[in-house]
This record gives structure tokens, sequence and C-alpha cells, in this order.
């Protein structure tokens, strides 16, 4: 049976997460693109699925509502059997992957959001990190959730430990080709507040528990995005 997740279909039924990976991959091209439609060629390669994988389920995700679809014939051939189907996500599509916290513009708003905070932090001395904490607790999603605490660890670090934030930049750096630089990173923040005893270490413990399980809920785009934050927070001032 297949899992099923966030989102209702044209019939009342939860999306597939094999169909969410198509409706990813679909929002993602068509933003890389600049809002131009996307041909199901190209979505088969980015998946590593055939073209008539990637044609039937998108054609599956027209038929509920998540995508359109558009014929385009390329200048100069026009005729019988020129035409090429074109995809692009519907609102429903938007409102879905918001929900789950995967639409590509909220995660590029989240990234400015995370390391505008860090500048901020450093410009202040530190005194951002109990809004920081504040909003980890009123997170949204998991992206959100991971990416709020590793910045509020980064400007803890900062502030707290900055003796000891240079070898976690070291082990962090050689942890990101195995992509486990952001649990690697929370590990090594734990590690460091178990000799601490300040109200803030203990708030951060408290989160930290519910890191790992909630970081399995992120997609590997996600994943990807907060390596870039985590990567950005860590460079030395």
């Amino acid at each position: 049976m297949s899992n099923r997740v966030a989102g209702q279909d044209g019939h009342g039924n939860g999306i597939t997460s094999r169909r969410m990976d198509f409706l990813r991959t679909l929002s993602e091209m068509y933003d890389a693109a600049g809002g131009q439609p996307v041909g199901y060629a190209a979505v088969a390669r980015s998946l590593g699925v055939s073209r008539w994988t990637a044609y039937d389920m998108l054609r599956q995700l027209v038929r509920d509502g998540y995508a359109s679809a558009t014929y385009y014939v390329p200048r100069g051939e026009a005729g019988v059997g020129r035409s090429q189907v074109l995809f692009q996500p519907t609102t429903l599509a938007e409102s879905t992957l918001r929900r789950t916290g995967t639409f590509p513009g909220d995660r590029r708003a989240l990234q400015e959001h995370l390391l505008a905070a860090v500048r901020r932090a450093r410009a202040a001395r530190g005194t951002e990190l109990e809004g920081m904490l504040g909003e980890v607790s009123r997170s949204r999603g998991p992206l959100e959730f991971c990416g709020k605490l590793v910045v509020a660890l980064v400007i803890y670090l900062e502030t707290h430990a900055a003796s000891e934030l240079d070898s976690v930049r070291t082990v962090v750096r050689l942890s990101r080709s195995l992509a486990t630089g952001a649990p690697v990173f929370v590990g090594l923040a734990a590690r460091t507040l178990l000799d601490k005893s300040d109200p803030v270490s203990g708030r951060l413990w408290q989160l930290i528990a519910r890191f790992h399980d909630t970081y399995r809920e992120i997609d590997c785009a996600g994943q990807q995005a907060l390596s870039v934050v985590l990567d950005d927070a860590l460079k030395a001032t």
C-alpha cells in the first residue's frame, strides 16, 4: 500500500509519497526555470525514471488538480506530431507544498531569514538568541524547526563556547560529503552543552531532543537547504 502524506487530491484522498516526489520536483524545476512550464523528459532525468513513467505520473497530478498541462509547438516545427506537452504546478500544489514545508520559494525565504538572524546576532553580540529560541518553539514545519534550531545553536556557541567553535567547524566540514552536516553539528553542540548550566542551555536541550526525529521528516532538497544555512552560519567572522 502506498504511503500517503499531507494534502488532498481532487477526490478527497491523501497524495501518495511517490506522487509528492514528482510534485516537489516539478515545482522546483518550474521555479528554477523562472516560472516556465517543464517538459516530462526533464522531470524524468531529474528523478532517474523513464520518460513514460514521468509522463504518466504528471498526468495523474493534472487529473487531481496539482498540475496543469499546456501544448507547445517549437517555432518552425508546426505540423502534426510536432507539439510538446509541458507541465506546471497549480495553486493547489503550492498550498500542499507549503503545508509540508517544501515549497521552493518558502525554502529560499527561510534561508534568507535564518542567515539574517545570524548577522543580527553577531552585530548585537548574541542578544538575538532569546528571540530565535522563541521562533524555534513556534516553527510551523520540520525544515523551519531544524533550521532555526541550528541557527540558535550557532549563536549560542559563538557567545558561550567560542573556544570550541573552530573544532566544531572542522568536524562538520569533514562530514559534509556524507550529507550529515546538520545532525553532526547538533550532536557536537549537544556535547558542548553538557558542561553548561545556564538557563538557555536547558531550553536548547529540550529542543535538541526533538531534532533528529524532525530532521528525518525533511526531504533531500530541504536537507540541502539546511546545509547551505549551516555552512554560511559557521563561516568564521
